[in-house]
């Protein structure tokens, strides 16, 4: 391979303007609004909290025309097309069903829903409804995923056989992910994106193994996790680690029988791919240097044009990947004997 492919996605300024809410000021709600207003042509019409407080702040900062002080007139505005959930993950499920009631396109960030029970029950409720719906895994939409993507399709790796990531931040023990009740762990913030990539990759597995250790009141501290029996790679395996403990390279690779792909930090935002053939040689793709959240606008911009033209779900991460990604997150979970305080029996 002389050179890597560049990239196919597309300016997120020139997607379909739409009209946008967001539910749940908080720390990835302030940086989805920055760059939708910096990178986008969307429309950031009203934000919604239990806080009428918080979200006239929040609309105050972000030049947010509508405030809410409750989540249900939020998504009832006439005016709304879209709504992006930015609240934890043990309430996705609640909301997005309260937007897509409300007839609303829906985009819930990552992950998806607390188990693949809940992922089923909001595809299943945007099906009925005829609106569109996506889980915000923003990996997915960026340039440097498209690289990773069209390498895959071209054959050049040859027979895929190890798909390795690490994913791993030292998270402040006062934080959400320390909370049983409130979904933590590091599996489903920080681990998910190891299982997105691995199923990019390799599709999805038919045996899961794993080890782990957990926190003082029972959550998962970290895990290495082994995927295996590929129906579609026979023999191949992807060996993901994630952690909350301990601050980690952030590394991936993707190994076949004619060479192998590199990431060598930050899988998730790649900004650097290096592909090495079976002699050696080698070439990479640098893509623009960003800030850690620029890359967002791709995924605003990618579920702005589903929307526009009246698809149900995205080609880049569809419902079945959603659902089967928790549903192996579920399996780790098992294995690791842990279940959150407020996820029902």
């Amino acid at each position: 391979m002389k050179t890597l492919p560049a990239p196919r996605t597309a300016d997120p300024r020139r997607a379909p303007s739409l009209r946008w809410a967001v539910l749940g000021p908080g720390v990835i709600a302030d940086q989805f609004a920055t760059v939708l207003r910096a990178r986008t042509g969307q429309q950031l019409l009203a934000v919604g909290s239990r806080s009428i407080a918080r979200a006239t702040r929040f609309a105050e900062r972000h030049g947010i025309p509508k405030a809410y002080g409750d989540y249900a007139q939020t998504v009832a505005d006439p005016e709304v097309d879209v709504v992006y959930i930015a609240v934890p993950a043990h309430e996705h499920l609640n909301l997005a069903l309260l937007a897509i009631h409300a007839g609303k396109h829906v985009l819930v960030e990552k992950p998806f829903a607390r188990n693949a029970a809940e992922a089923r029950t909001m595809v299943a409720a945007a099906r009925e409804a005829n609106v569109s719906l996506m889980e915000a895994m923003w990996m997915r939409f960026l340039p440097g995923t498209d690289v990773v993507r069209q390498v895959l399709a071209s054959g050049e790796l040859g027979d895929i056989q190890l798909v390795t990531c690490d994913h791993g931040h030292k998270v402040p023990r006062t934080g959400r992910l320390y909370d049983p009740t409130a979904a933590g762990g590091a599996l489903l913030d920080i681990g998910v994106y190891g299982f997105s990539f691995a199923n990019l990759v390799l599709g999805e597995p038919s045996s899961i193994c794993a080890v782990g250790t957990r926190t003082d009141n029972g959550l998962d501290a970290q895990e290495v996790v082994t995927l295996s029996e590929f129906p579609s790679h026979p023999g191949a395996l992807a060996v993901l680690s994630s952690s909350m403990i301990v601050q980690t390279p952030g590394a991936a690779s993707v190994c076949g029988s004619a060479g192998r792909l590199e990431i060598p930090a930050d899988f998730y935002r790649p900004e650097a791919i290096r592909f090495v053939d079976s002699h050696g040689s080698s070439v990479t793709w640098t893509g623009p240097t960003e800030t850690p959240y620029q890359g967002l606008g791709h995924e605003i911009s990618h579920f702005a044009t589903i929307v526009a033209d009246g698809l149900p779900e995205s080609p880049w991460m569809t419902h079945d990947e959603s659902v089967t990604i928790m549903g192996q997150m579920d399996a780790v979970r098992a294995l690791l004997e842990q279940s959150f305080t407020s996820e029902p029996p």
